[in-house]
């Protein structure tokens, strides 16, 4: 829903509240409200917060002055899922994802996103003796076998692999997207380590023409969130 939308919902839930109204209409728009809102901050495959959602809660962690480990992970060889066995076989791997990565970000006090296609976030509070243990948790947590269903029927077992770029927040400086952005870098080198997981560090660089196909990528993510609210 976009956000002109959702201030006319706020705006007529003013207006019940000074007007004489029967409770039920109230209670209706509300929910009504409220499930704008839910739509606005979280994603509708998974139910996890999206790119909107995440950057609330990053601020609220950053409010009160926590400290993060912001994992950007990538599941390996989605695209072959999707071509292979169909759509909805890729949108109940990313949904088993979900899942396992939200549990194991509660587990270890955390939260995790889905912020496009098969791309998720972790922030995590920060352990000062090793910034990357809890994400290669989360990493080990996904690879237990899915079985799927495949466009034609074919039921496959597909085992799960990611990559996972790691960057800090210290509680203090930067945004949420500025730490992607070194995440990203992060998760560039890490596909490219046999244990695939990376914590960036200031001399990391990711080569031009991949950064530019990525800004092109999150370009295209942003407009395709921006369609569905203002669609809905």
């Amino acid at each position: 829903m976009s956000t002109i939308a959702m201030a006319g919902l706020a705006a007529a839930l003013g207006f019940l509240l000074g007007a004489a109204t029967t409770r039920p209409a109230l209670r209706r728009l509300r929910r009504e409200l409220a499930a704008a809102v839910q739509q606005a901050h979280h994603d509708p495959l998974t139910g996890l917060p999206n790119r909107t959602g995440a950057t609330r809660l990053f601020i609220r962690f950053a409010e009160a002055g926590r400290s993060l480990t912001v994992t950007l992970i990538d599941l390996n060889d989605f695209k072959a899922v999707n071509d292979t066995y169909g759509h909805d076989a890729g949108d109940a791997l990313l949904v088993a994802a979900a899942d396992r990565l939200s549990h194991t970000a509660a587990h270890h006090g955390g939260v995790a996103a889905r912020l496009a296609g098969d791309e998720f976030l972790l922030l995590l509070p920060a352990d000062d003796h090793d910034h990357l243990h809890p994400p290669a948790a989360a990493l080990v947590a996904l690879t237990p076998p899915i079985t799927v269903t495949g466009a034609d029927g074919t039921r496959a077992t597909l085992t799960p692999h990611a990559s996972a770029g790691v960057t800090y927040f210290n509680g203090l400086d930067g945004t949420l997207a500025g730490h992607l952005r070194q995440a990203d870098i992060a998760l560039y080198h890490a596909k490219q380590r046999r244990d695939h997981i990376a914590n960036y560090h200031p001399g990391m660089h990711m080569p031009p023409p991949i950064q530019r196909r990525r800004r092109l990528r999150d370009h295209q993510a942003h407009r395709t969130v921006t369609r569905r609210q203002v669609q809905s």
